[in-house]
């Protein structure tokens, strides 16, 4: 006679193919776009942002994308996979030029209106020109 399946095999029979479904949805967002990044258009536009060495780095994250995604999907060396993931979404913050400050610096900075003292507002008349007219 068989047994009856009670509600915790059902769930432990479930939780391989989750598991599976899961590392498929999540390893199919690196997958899809680690490729993007070795487009002579993706690796220009770094380049205009002033990213160093665009040309190797860019490729290269795409190389760490997939092999990060790959490694989560098969699930081997999954732990380092994860840890390519977090390199892969982390370094373009690490050699992004530009304003380094914090969010929160950000939001500290702004006035009573939202706006920070770089905002269109806040040149003056000079620099919004005839838009506006006179106040």
């Amino acid at each position: 006679m068989a047994t009856p399946a009670t509600p915790s095999t059902q769930a432990s029979s479930l939780a391989g193919p989750l598991v599976s479904l899961g590392r498929l949805f999540f390893a199919l967002i690196f997958l899809m776009a680690g490729p993007n990044n070795f487009a002579s258009q993706t690796i220009a536009y770094a380049k205009s942002q002033g990213v160093p060495l665009a040309s190797l780095a860019v490729p290269l994250s795409g190389v760490i994308a997939i092999v990060g995604g790959l490694s989560i999907l098969l699930g081997y060396r999954a732990r380092l996979g994860a840890w390519l993931i977090a390199l892969f979404l982390v370094e373009p913050e690490a050699v992004r030029p530009g304003d380094k400050r914090s969010e929160q610096e950000l939001v500290v900075n702004r006035d009573d209106d939202g706006h920070g003292d770089d905002h269109p507002d806040h040149r003056g008349d000079a620099a919004r020109g005839d838009r506006l007219g006179k106040v």
